[in-house]
């Protein structure tokens, strides 16, 4: 019987550990399949995460950057800024 609320799996990708937060029916799915496949599938299975995996950490870095981007130029039109003295005649 599966265990009410979120549960952390950690899983093994290369040399690092990769914490996945998931709600009991997919934590249990993705440990069955995890400890049911046969080295081969399993394998596949662990390359399959793991690429998935750094994607999701590309766009996520990508979209921090782009939202920090956009919040820069927000503030750059808000901050009235001039150089500082009398200003140059044309």
């Amino acid at each position: 019987m599966a265990q009410r609320g979120y549960r952390t799996i950690a899983l093994q990708v290369k040399n690092t550990e990769v914490s996945i937060y998931a709600s009991a029916r997919v934590a249990d799915a993705l440990e069955q399949i995890v400890g049911e496949a046969p080295l081969y599938e399993g394998v596949k299975i662990m390359q399959i995460l793991e690429a998935a995996y750094n994607r999701g950490k590309k766009d996520g870095a990508r979209e921090v950057f782009d939202e920090i981007d956009g919040r820069l130029e927000m503030v750059r039109k808000e901050i009235p800024h001039r150089n500082p003295g009398r200003p140059r005649k044309r």
